[in-house]
């Protein structure tokens, strides 16, 4: 009963477009209340962390988000108690 939002970013080859559109499907049917777009990384962070959103979902198509996309809300996010992490098997670039 979450509110996820997330960012397509700039892949708009065919099979990048259905890993975005299938992201989505996926987030949809497994319990997520709605979805949001906001279109600015550290926008995304700070809504999660005064808690008009509950989680940020990145990096849907092959780019993903880079250091400067996040690096002020990360910021603000841990100092508001969130945890912000990776989910594939490289570490997150906090650098």
């Amino acid at each position: 009963n979450s509110v996820v939002n997330f960012e397509f970013g700039y892949a708009r080859d065919e099979q990048e477009v259905e890993k975005m559109a299938l992201a989505v499907k996926r987030l949809l049917q497994h319990g997520v209340r709605t979805t949001r777009t906001l279109g600015s990384g550290v926008l995304d962070l700070c809504y999660v962390a005064c808690g008009r959103m509950d989680v940020v979902y990145t990096g849907i198509a092959s780019e993903g988000w880079k250091p400067w996309d996040y690096c002020a809300g990360l910021v603000i996010a841990v100092e508001s108690g969130c945890i912000m992490s990776h989910l594939g098997s490289s570490e997150m670039d906090k650098t």
